[in-house]
């Protein structure tokens, strides 16, 4: 089967600098046997073909950028060499193009995101797309198959009349993160002095029996390594994403703090960076949580160099309004880490709650507090929920696993359009 992938947002990506879903499922599409390749948006440059070592050929199409939707030219022949087409969300117009006006391929639909009230911008842009266009694609909207990255995206399309919809989820790609964890996590071995900045290296007790490559990682994002003489065991809680309101930031640093408080056996990092108005008005209390020396924020990793810190980590806390699927919960689960999360798009897919991982709506400091030191002070709860965390993204959720479902969704899609 010859399979289209095509991401219809106008955004020229990095594919060096970013995790791109794409590459995930196409990569695992072409390990099953079939035949994938992607269209890229290229701006108002000539289209240009890239052939990659793994055999996926990359289409960087001229296109323009019209209210932050791809508009693609020559799609159409490119189009015609495939059997199946895959759009990106429902309300993109070329997605909305392809599948409401295209008939001489099956097309199938990816969606992501969902109505939520902070998601304010969003829904004024659905609300404006399905009284211009949706009303166009009635035919569209009973006969073709769409997969959806949560339960909620799989609502949402419910409600605007898409009859033949399925949830899916995301999947990982593994190769970066393919250090296995270990069935339990022993804590952080660091000394007790931080240096100006607040940066403190994380370091896992068993940390010698690593590879070199995770020092090197750790070196290169400016953590040190502690003297061992003064070592002393922590347990580590993790935070991983944009610093923003829509991810409660202030509420995130003040669960933080208060853990700090209760027990000093515990060390806090902060890996994000955000606008830098708001990251400004998050200094102070980033500073005072510097100068206990058991807090380190850092601004940036990239995912090679995020692993090793992954697997240092016991908790991860993800206090998010809204996410469409969230990467950071597949990595932090996959490396054995228990995340305590509300409920967004990717926590409701991943999440089975108190069995490998913790949901928390409220934004209750003392909920929070109390659920991550209840996983610390019950040592083989913590152990099996890591496991079941683990188990769930490595038996589930990576790419070769999610792909099985994709091409059973390209498999009814080709066989309605035969028949």
């Amino acid at each position: 089967m010859k399979i289209l992938i095509i991401r219809t947002y106008p955004d020229k990506l990095n594919l060096n600098a970013y995790n791109v879903q794409e590459l995930g499922l196409a990569g695992a599409l072409r390990r099953a046997g079939h035949e994938c390749d992607i269209v890229f948006y290229n701006g108002f440059h000539p289209t240009t073909v890239e052939e990659r070592e793994d055999g996926i050929r990359l289409y960087w199409v001229k296109s323009l950028n019209v209210a932050k939707n791809g508009v693609f030219f020559g799609l159409r022949k490119i189009a015609e060499q495939y059997d199946v087409l895959q759009v990106h969300e429902y309300d993109q117009l070329m997605s909305w193009l392809i599948y409401t006006f295209y008939r001489r391929k099956p097309v199938v639909l990816y969606h992501g995101p969902y109505y939520d009230s902070f998601n304010r911008g969003y829904n004024a842009k659905c609300a404006v797309f399905d009284k211009l266009f949706l009303p166009f694609s009635r035919r569209a909207q009973k006969a073709m198959y769409c997969m959806t990255k949560s339960p909620q995206a799989e609502e949402f399309l419910h409600g605007k009349g898409f009859g033949k919809v399925q949830t899916v989820g995301v999947g990982l790609a593994e190769r970066r993160f393919d250090s296995a964890p270990s069935d339990t996590h022993s804590g952080v071995t660091a000394d007790m002095p931080a240096d100006s900045s607040g940066i403190r290296v994380c370091t896992t007790a068993d940390h010698s029996a690593k590879d070199a490559g995770a020092q090197a990682a750790r070196s290169d994002i400016g953590v040190r390594e502690p003297a061992e003489e003064k070592g002393m065991v922590f347990h580590h809680i993790l935070y991983v994403g944009k610093l923003e309101e829509r991810r409660n930031s202030v509420f995130l640093l003040q669960v933080m703090k208060k853990l700090l408080e209760k027990r000093d056996d515990i060390f806090c990092t902060v890996i994000g960076n955000g606008e830098e108005s708001y990251v400004n008005s998050l200094m102070p209390q980033m500073d005072l949580l510097k100068k206990g020396g058991r807090f380190q924020w850092i601004r940036k990793a990239s995912q090679d160099e995020l692993a090793p810190l992954y697997r240092e980590a016991e908790i991860m806390l993800f206090p998010s309004n809204y996410e469409i699927f969230g990467m950071v919960l597949l990595e932090a689960m996959y490396c054995g880490v228990v995340v305590i999360s509300t409920e967004n798009g990717g926590a409701s897919c991943l999440i089975r709650n108190g069995e490998n991982g913790l949901i928390e709506n409220s934004l209750d400091v003392h909920a929070w507090v109390s659920k991550a030191i209840a996983l610390l002070e019950d040592k083989e709860r913590r152990n099996l929920m890591q496991k079941a965390a683990s188990d769930t993204i490595r038996n589930s959720f990576t790419w070769d696993r999610i792909a099985d479902q994709f091409v059973k969704v390209y498999q009814e899609s080709l066989s309605v359009d035969n028949n």
